[in-house]
């Protein structure tokens, strides 16, 4: 753990008017987990909305610290850490990560998932969450350094991953049938089609230019005889103003 003092403040942060740490009973805290930004956000169950969204990079500014070393700088005067909430979430951002049918999750070990369609690497942690609109399960592997630095702050805290939020807003009955969605995240892109209310198919890309990523989006739909004149693009997550 860091030993400094300096609380370091936030790239970007919105704090509803009635938002006090006093009340951090009665609230939920979710904190986003990513290589490259900390991203803390209060969930008031009342007026059921986020009533604080709080940004840091990570590993910008803080030459020479590993992700996890940093995280850790940001938690240790981070006032989150000092109250006591209802829930804590961990919500890993690891683009490490695959779907298996829910009839296979009792019976298959979240590492050999993992393996099978990443390179395999030393000390991760692995995690699973069903997804029973879509009859599937989501393994998914983190840092094993990062795991241990956030119990560290939030012992008690459950860890999650953002497909998990992704996915379950896609069941919500407010979609249309039939759609693909396209989520940045860095420069790592998931493409997700729903086809009559069905998962049809879901995938991670890595890209470095505007170029790339709708060279992916094509090749998707040229692959499962999706029509890309007709059909639903909805695009989420780190999306540059003007780049659509």
């Amino acid at each position: 753990m860091s030993t400094g003092t300096t609380e370091i403040r936030p790239l970007i942060r919105y704090a509803a008017p009635a938002f006090s740490y006093d009340r951090s009973e009665q609230l939920s805290l979710r904190i986003q987990v990513g290589a490259d930004e900390l991203v803390f956000s209060v969930f008031d169950p009342l007026p059921a909305s986020f009533v604080l969204i709080e940004k840091f990079a990570v590993q910008k500014g803080y030459a020479g610290l590993k992700a996890h070393q940093a995280i850790a700088r940001i938690l240790h005067t981070h006032p989150s850490v000092r109250s006591l909430w209802k829930t804590v979430e961990w919500i890993s951002m690891s683009p490490i990560y695959t779907l298996i049918p829910a009839t296979l999750n009792e019976e298959t070990n979240p590492k050999d998932a993992i393996d099978l369609v990443h390179k395999p690497e030393p000390d991760r942690h692995y995690g699973s969450v069903p997804l029973p609109a879509f009859e599937v399960s989501l393994i998914y592997a983190w840092d094993i350094e990062m795991k241990e630095t956030l119990s560290q702050y939030f012992p008690t805290a459950l860890s999650s991953h953002y497909m998990k939020y992704l996915l379950g807003n896609l069941s919500n009955g407010q979609n249309p049938e039939t759609f693909v969605l396209a989520h940045v995240n860095g420069y790592h892109l998931d493409v997700v089609v729903i086809k009559d209310s069905k998962l049809l198919f879901c995938n991670l890309f890595h890209f470095q230019s505007p170029d790339d990523f709708i060279y992916f989006l094509l090749i998707v739909c040229e692959q499962l005889n999706l029509d890309r004149e007709t059909i639903p693009l909805q695009l989420a997550g780190e999306i540059e103003s003007g780049s659509a």
